[in-house]
């Protein structure tokens, strides 16, 4: 086929991917503001993350782009391991779970970085 056009196709997909995704990832970043914003205990807190695997699950399932779905289910495993490690530390009082806390919160924040910019500013 024409390059210009599957170019086209693909930047399409991506933007239509985009659009699909941006109500869950506005009530997804809702839920992340709620998180931060309100001195919750920590089983809320584990529960509102739960909303969110929830979420990018929907999310990762829904989109059909393989460059964003990929980035999307990254995002989902990585808040999944987020929440749990979070369960640990903070409801379990597991402290030794401390390390995998911190690496998977760096981890759920460069995912979840990468996939906003897949969208790009303009979505």
């Amino acid at each position: 086929g024409d390059p210009a056009a599957d170019a086209d196709i693909g930047l399409q997909d991506i933007s239509a991917a985009c659009i699909d995704m941006a109500a869950p990832m506005a009530e997804a970043s809702g839920k992340m503001l709620e998180i931060y914003n309100e001195p919750i205990d920590a089983q809320a807190a584990v529960d509102s993350y739960t909303a969110l695997v929830d979420a990018f699950a929907d999310i990762s399932s829904s989109v059909t782009n393989a460059e964003i779905k990929a980035a999307a289910t990254t995002v989902y495993e990585d808040v999944t391991s987020f929440r749990d490690s979070l369960q640990k530390v903070y409801v379990e009082g597991d402290y030794s779970a401390m390390g995998e806390y911190t690496r998977a919160a760096q981890d759920f924040s460069a995912s979840y970085s990468a996939l906003l910019q897949l969208c790009g500013p303009n979505q």
